[in-house]
């Protein structure tokens, strides 16, 4: 959460709502321990509908930066 309320100091335009951090991923090792930086909350889902099975997922938005 903290990049993401980096990204709108720096970037000057608050697109940054939210973050996924993958923390483990079978299926794409290329993205183990990568965070997501979100434009939007969109609707949720669990996370067995959005991702494969065995994934270890965080996420969250950001209430002010």
């Amino acid at each position: 959460m903290n990049a993401c309320a980096t990204y709108n100091q720096e970037i000057k335009k608050g697109g940054c709502v939210g973050a996924t951090w993958i923390m483990f991923s079978p299926k794409h090792p290329e993205r183990n321990s990568m965070c997501f930086l979100k434009n939007s909350t969109g609707v949720a889902t669990s996370e067995s509908e959005q991702s494969e099975e065995g994934q270890t997922m965080a996420s969250g938005f950001l209430l002010s930066n």
